[in-house]
């Protein structure tokens, strides 16, 4: 805890320049986390590098954006509807190419 009130999560991000410890702040130790997360994210992001993980995609560092949740409990799931919306296009979309595939794999 810092000063007794906030919890905090210090992160360091080793490669990138100035190596200092940064933190996620928060009420209790999950939000703590939670801030922290985001922080190594846009961290990542603002830096020149195209980190990934190991066999991960070239420039996908792993750390997705959350749904903001401290704009208003109607704003948030307006934005997860949006985000179900088109995961929903994306998967339709990926089904139609498949099935249009599979009876040429078919015929081999």
């Amino acid at each position: 805890m810092k000063d007794g009130k906030d919890w905090e999560c210090p992160f360091r991000i080793e490669g990138l320049r100035g190596r200092r410890v940064l933190y996620g702040y928060g009420i209790d130790a999950i939000q703590a986390l939670t801030t922290a997360l985001e922080g190594i994210r846009v961290t990542l992001e603002q830096s020149s590098k195209r980190l990934s993980w190991i066999s991960g995609i070239p420039g996908d560092a792993g750390f997705e954006r959350p749904v903001p949740r401290g704009l208003g409990l109607e704003f948030s799931r307006r934005l997860n509807r949006v985000v179900d919306r088109e995961i929903a296009r994306f998967v339709t979309a990926q089904e139609r190419r498949h099935a249009k595939r599979a009876p040429n794999s078919a015929k081999g």
